[in-house]
C-alpha cells in the first residue's frame, strides 16, 4: 500500500479529494483535520463494561484508605516548641499501632539519651504512644519515634523541642 493511502486512510481522507467539500462545512484549508473519524476510537466500551470499571475503580479508592500508614498527628510537647520540663512526651498517629514494633526515643543535645524509660503504646488508644520522661533540664531535646501499623506499615520521623 502507497504512502499516500495510508496517510488518506488515517486522516479520515479515504476516497476523497482534498478540495471536496463536506456537507455542513464551509470548505477551507483546515476542514480535513476536524472530520468525525468512528473507526478511530481509542476505547469502544459497553455500557456493562463501562459500569464494571466504574465500580471497580470506586472500590479501589474506597478500600486504600483500609492500607494507610500511620503518621503522626499532633504530639505534646509540640515540634520545635519551648516548654516547662515535661513529664512525658506523647505522640497521636492518624492509624492503630502495633505495641511491639512501635516506640520513642529521646536525646539531647549531644545525641546521648535522655530517657532510661521504654514507650508504650495507650492501652485504651491503640493510636496514641507515650514516653515517661524523667526530671530534664533545660536544653534542646530530640524525639525520634517508628510506628508500625496494625497493617504492618513502618513510618518514622523526628521532631525537636526546647525545655525552657
Amino acid at each position: 500500500m502507497p504512502a499516500r493511502a495510508i496517510e488518506a486512510y488515517t486522516s479520515g481522507l479515504a476516497g476523497r479529494r482534498p478540495t471536496d467539500a463536506r456537507p455542513g462545512l464551509p470548505l477551507t484549508v483546515c476542514s480535513h483535520l476536524i472530520s468525525y473519524r468512528p473507526y478511530m476510537k481509542l476505547f469502544d466500551f459497553s455500557l456493562p463494561a463501562l459500569r464494571a470499571l466504574m465500580s471497580g475503580a470506586l472500590a479501589l479508592a474506597v478500600s486504600s484508605t483500609a492500607f494507610a500508614h500511620a503518621h503522626l498527628a499532633s504530639s505534646v510537647p509540640a515540634a520545635n516548641a519551648e516548654v516547662a520540663a515535661p513529664t512525658d512526651v506523647t505522640i497521636h498517629f492518624t492509624e492503630p499501632l502495633e505495641p511491639a514494633f512501635s516506640r520513642i526515643t529521646l536525646s539531647d543535645a549531644s545525641g546521648k539519651p535522655a530517657a532510661a524509660a521504654a514507650s508504650a503504646v495507650d492501652a485504651g488508644d491503640a493510636r496514641v504512644m507515650h514516653l515517661p520522661l524523667p526530671q530534664l533540664s533545660t536544653g534542646r531535646y530530640a524525639v525520634h519515634w517508628i510506628a508500625v501499623a496494625t497493617d504492618g506499615h513502618r513510618t518514622q520521623g523526628d521532631f525537636a523541642f526546647n525545655v525552657k
